[in-house]
């Protein structure tokens, strides 16, 4: 047994062998800014680079093999930490790593609802989201590459709510953005991207807690496959709204293709700040029916039972 400390671990994974994987948003070292060079920079004027996060392969001796550590300089739209996901793609036989990045982005005068009771809705605009890029870490020449932008997928003035998205669990969660250049700025955590794991059918999927939404796209990056949405459009619908699932999280394929998660249920209807009574968490699994319907395969959960199909107060 062994145990390594790591200031503000986010997420782990194993290589096989036991080498351990980890994302953590503990900066890369003791001081948080460090020398810029111009003579490799892009342009920018800032004297100092600011480290936000780290990934790290760690020996089961507790020995560094490789770290990679994210910066950002000059503006906070610059910001690029890394977070929430840890997942090897064992499919490849590079084994590379998926994990999220930080991508802040400026959107005018968005409406954003939190639903605190049937009856009881709070209003706020803002102007700053903090959404998420899939990126894919290459161990063996320490890089990483960009495989999707979330933006390009759910922004918020093109989802279905025209600009206006609602949370049922009451609060949006906020993120602080700050590189070297002295500012900084508090933007909705937009996607806040949950997984990140490899799929059997070429693909990776994407589970966004915020959005209520899974998608798969390519392995290759060439794009999405299709979408699996709660809240956003669908290309699957489900037999009933009781199937829903709320703040996804650890998705994953199995070998039949069918879509196994963790369903938090804290931003489903009827569950909110105000009133528990619809509140409930689950494991499910989906079957996507070639006719565009997904079906319930087999599910456990906590605390409530769903004996029937029958739309309760929750719905409402």
């Amino acid at each position: 047994m062994w145990y390594y400390h790591l200031d503000e671990l986010e997420a782990w994974d194993f290589l096989p062998g036991r080498d351990l994987v980890v994302v953590a948003r503990g900066q890369g070292g003791p001081a948080d800014q460090h020398p810029y060079d111009f003579s490799t920079g892009d342009g920018d004027d800032k004297e100092y680079w600011t480290s936000n996060s780290q990934l790290q392969q760690i020996s089961n001796l507790g020995e560094i093999q490789q770290q990679y550590i994210s910066s950002c300089e000059g503006s906070p739209y610059n910001y690029n930490m890394l977070t929430h996901e840890c997942h090897v793609d064992a499919s490849d036989p590079s084994l590379p790593v998926y994990t999220t990045r930080y991508k802040v982005k400026f959107y005018p005068d968005v409406k954003v609802e939190e639903k605190r009771s049937k009856v009881k809705e709070v209003e706020e605009t803002y102007n700053v989201f903090v959404g998420s890029e899939i990126v894919k870490w290459n161990r063996m020449d320490n890089t990483i590459d960009k495989l999707y932008d979330m933006f390009d997928y759910a922004a918020p003035k093109d989802d279905d709510k025209s600009g206006s998205y609602t949370t049922f669990n009451g609060l949006w969660n906020t993120e602080d953005a700050a590189c070297s250049g002295g500012e900084s700025i508090t933007g909705i955590e937009w996607h806040h991207i949950s997984s990140v794991t490899a799929g059997t059918q070429e693909n990776i999927l994407v589970a966004s807690r915020e959005l209520n939404t899974i998608w798969s796209f390519a392995h290759d990056g060439s794009g999405k496959k299709w979408q699996f949405s709660s809240s956003l459009d669908s290309d699957y619908s489900f037999e009933s709204d009781v199937d829903m699932f709320y703040q996804p999280h650890s998705a994953m394929q199995l070998p039949n293709g069918d879509i196994m998660l963790i369903d938090n249920g804290g931003a489903r209807p009827g569950c909110t700040l105000e009133k528990t009574g619809g509140c409930f968490s689950r494991a499910i699994a989906y079957e996507l029916k070639d006719s565009g319907v997904a079906r319930v395969r087999w599910q456990f959960e906590v605390p409530y039972a769903l004996n029937d199909r029958k739309e309760g107060d929750w719905a409402s």
